[in-house]
């Protein structure tokens, strides 16, 4: 696996993965869950 050349982290992918479910996936299935009351959405991870 290749590191960042700035921070030397060999776990750039799954750090970044990280980021975009917190900042992007999360606030998505929030907005969508606030607006609609038939169902409900849950992120699983596996």
């Amino acid at each position: 696996m290749v590191g960042s050349s700035l921070t030397g982290r060999t776990d750039f992918a799954e750090v970044a993965c990280r980021l975009f479910k917190r900042d992007v996936i999360s606030k998505a299935l929030a907005e969508v869950e606030a607006l609609c009351e038939d169902f409900s959405l849950e992120l699983i991870e596996h």
